[in-house]
């Protein structure tokens, strides 16, 4: 993986940290972290979304 921003569609689902960095939890079930998507034991997807990593001053000195 890669460091970068990493936000998903959730959908109304809430996950809780799982003990490996790759997972999550969501409902008993461990769902899989991918650079693409999450995705859970029976095959459903999650998407990422767009983003990337901007510093506060940057992104002020940009906007004003």
């Amino acid at each position: 993986m890669t460091r970068t921003v990493r936000a998903y569609r959730s959908e109304g689902l809430t996950f809780q940290k799982a003990t490996n960095a790759q997972q999550i939890m969501h409902g008993g079930e461990v769902w899989q972290v991918t650079e693409d998507a999450l995705i859970s034991p029976g095959g459903r997807t999650l998407l990422r979304l767009p983003g990337h990593v901007a510093y506060w001053f940057a992104w002020s000195g940009y906007f004003g």
